[in-house]
C-alpha cells in the first residue's frame, strides 16, 4: 500500500484511514447509490452516522464540494482530504462510465480483503505473545517472593541450593532483563525502519530482509504480490492506462524493495518493452505469477488474468497461514510445558532438599 501512517482519527484524512475503515465506507457509498439515493444525500447520511469527530467534519467537505459542482473524485483530491492516488483514480473512472456503484463494491471487497489479512497477522501472533509473556511474568513472582523462602530455609540448615533450582533462578534474572530489552530493541527498531524516507537504501534493504524472514517473511512477500495485482487488475479493468496503473499500484505498495523494483516497469514499458518483458527484467515474481501475466498480455485479457493471479496469492496466502498457524499454536504449548517443568521440578528438589534437611535433625 502506498505509505501512509496507521489510523487515526485525530487526523481523519482519508489517506490514514484504514483498510476496514475504507471497505464500510466503500460499501456504505455503493449501497445507497445503487439503491437510487443521490450522491450528496448518501454523504450527508454517511457523515451523520460518523462517531469520529475528525472525519465526520472531512465528509462534510466531500459533500460540501459536491454541492458546488465538483464530482466525488475532485472533492477527494482535495489536500484537505487526502485520499490516496490509487482511491481517486478508481473512482474517477467509476464517475466517467456511469459505473460508480459498481466500482465502489469492488473497492469495498478489495479493502475488506486487506483488513482481513491484516488481522489475520495480528491474532495468529497475539494469543503466542501472551501466553509466552504471563508463563514467564509467573514464573518470575515465583522466583522473586517464593523461592526466597524456601532458599532461607535451606541456608538456616546448611544445605546447597539444587542444580534445577539454581538454574532456574539464572533463567528468571535473564529474562526479567533480557525479555524486556527484547522488546524494547524489537521496537526502536521498527520505529527506526518507519521513521527512514521512502526511497531510502537502507530502509529497502531492510524491508528485502523482512521477506526472507524465517515463517512470516514468505506471507509478507504473497500479501504484497495480492495487493499488486488487485489493485492492478481494478485499475486496468477500469479504463486506466497501464503505464499509470502501474505508477499508481507500486505506490500502494508496502515494501520498499518491492515497490522500487516493480516502480521500474512503468519505465520500461515506455522505452518499449512489453509488461512481460519488464516483469521478467526486475525478476521478483514467482513462476506462476509470470506465466499467467504472459498468456494475459497475449491473449488481450490482462484485468482478468491480474485477477486470478490475486486469487492465486490469496488462495496461497491463507494455506501458508493456516499452516502456520497450526506449527504455532502446537509449538507454544511445548515451551509453556518446557518452563512448567522447570517451574516444577526446581520447587520439588527445594522442598526435598528441605525435606532431607528436617529428617536429617531428628
Amino acid at each position: 500500500m502506498k505509505k501512509r501512517v496507521r489510523f487515526s482519527f485525530r487526523s481523519g484524512r482519508f489517506q490514514t484511514l484504514s483498510a476496514q475503515k475504507l471497505a464500510i465506507f466503500c460499501g456504505q457509498l455503493g449501497t445507497m447509490l445503487s439503491a437510487g439515493v443521490g450522491i450528496l444525500p448518501a454523504l450527508r447520511t454517511i457523515a451523520g452516522r460518523e462517531h469520529a469527530p475528525h472525519l465526520q467534519d472531512q465528509l462534510h467537505q466531500v459533500a460540501q464540494a459536491i454541492a458546488r459542482g465538483h464530482p466525488l473524485a475532485d472533492a477527494l483530491e482535495d489536500p484537505a482530504i487526502g485520499a490516496s492516488p490509487f482511491l481517486i483514480n478508481i473512482i474517477r473512472t467509476g464517475e466517467a462510465t456511469g459505473e460508480l456503484d459498481r466500482v465502489l463494491f469492488n473497492l469495498e471487497t478489495f479493502y475488506s480483503r486487506q483488513s482481513d489479512i491484516r488481522n489475520n497477522l495480528f491474532q495468529i501472533f497475539i494469543y503466542p505473545i501472551f501466553v509466552l509473556c504471563l508463563t514467564v511474568a509467573v514464573t518470575h513472582y515465583l522466583v522473586r517472593t517464593v523461592m526466597p523462602v524456601l532458599l532461607d530455609s535451606l541456608t538456616s540448615m546448611d544445605r546447597s541450593v539444587p542444580p534445577g533450582s539454581r538454574l532456574l533462578i539464572t533463567l528468571s534474572r535473564g529474562l526479567s532483563w533480557g525479555l524486556p530489552a527484547a522488546m524494547l530493541l524489537l521496537l526502536f527498531g521498527v520505529l527506526f525502519a518507519r521513521t527512514l524516507p521512502q526511497g531510502n537504501a537502507l530502509r529497502q534493504r531492510l524491508h528485502r530482509l523482512a521477506l526472507h524472514l524465517p515463517l512470516i517473511g514468505r506471507l509478507f512477500y504473497l500479501r504484497s504480490m495480492e495487493i499488486f495485482a488487485d489493485s492492478l487488475a481494478m485499475m486496468v479493468r477500469s479504463g486506466v492506462a497501464l503505464i499509470p496503473a502501474l505508477q499508481i499500484v507500486c505506490q500502494n505498495l508496502q515494501n520498499d524493495f518491492l515497490r522500487a523494483r516493480l516502480s521500474r516497469t512503468a519505465a520500461l514499458i515506455e522505452s518499449g518493452m512489453s509488461l512481460t518483458e519488464s516483469l521478467e527484467r526486475i525478476d521478483v515474481l514467482d513462476a506462476e505469477f509470470f506465466q499467467l501475466i504472459q498468456v494475459g498480455e497475449s491473449a488481450g485479457s490482462l484485468a482478468q488474468v491480474l485477477s486470478k493471479a490475486a486469487a492465486y496469492y490469496h488462495k496461497t496466502y491463507q494455506k501458508r497461514f493456516k499452516r502456520l498457524s497450526a506449527v504455532l499454536e502446537p509449538a507454544v504449548l511445548v515451551i509453556v510445558g518446557v518452563l512448567v517443568a522447570v517451574v516444577v521440578l526446581s520447587f520439588m528438589s527445594i522442598l526435598y532438599a528441605i525435606y532431607t534437611g528436617y529428617a536429617s535433625l531428628l
